[in-house]
């Protein structure tokens, strides 16, 4: 398993240790793929883009990479949108325990060859209301700086 996939899979044990009442999406990269009933507290994570960092480790390489949590979550609609907004707050809360749990901090991987260096720079994308699927999105955006043995 490749450093990437390790991280993917760690970042999706530490999710579900964080928030227990989610489940992983079926289709975390284009959402609007899954079934209507597929939002309600559900989870997923995806790469976005990495750059190199100058590092004098000879024989190493370090990258800072962008991961994406993205967290969805339905609700009635109903004459208001009280219950969209309940339910957001509810992405915002689970944000925020993910945030406090990860936020600089080492991530320990399987792989003794691979260092996750440091868990930072977390940002929080715009809400996105998913369709005519009464269901919402909200994406963490996070760095995580980590560490490998060049060949």
């Amino acid at each position: 398993m490749g450093i990437i996939d390790e991280i993917v899979t760690k970042l999706k044990t530490e999710i579900g240790n964080i928030l227990p009442e989610f489940k992983p999406l079926r289709y975390e990269y284009d959402i609007a793929t899954n079934s209507d009933r597929d939002y309600k507290q559900r989870y997923g994570v995806t790469c976005d883009s990495a750059n190199f960092v100058t590092d004098r480790t000879i024989g190493f390489i370090t990258m800072d990479h962008t991961f994406n949590v993205v967290l969805t979550n339905s609700f009635l609609n109903k004459d208001n949108d009280d219950s969209k907004n309940k339910n957001l707050m509810e992405l915002y809360e689970a944000v925020e325990k993910i945030s406090s749990n990860l936020h600089n901090r080492k991530l320990d991987l399987a792989s003794p060859t691979y260092n996750v260096l440091l868990v930072t720079s977390f940002s929080v994308d715009t809400p996105e209301i998913l369709g005519d699927t009464n269901s919402i999105a909200l994406r963490l955006n996070l760095n995580i700086r980590y560490k490998y043995k060049h060949n």
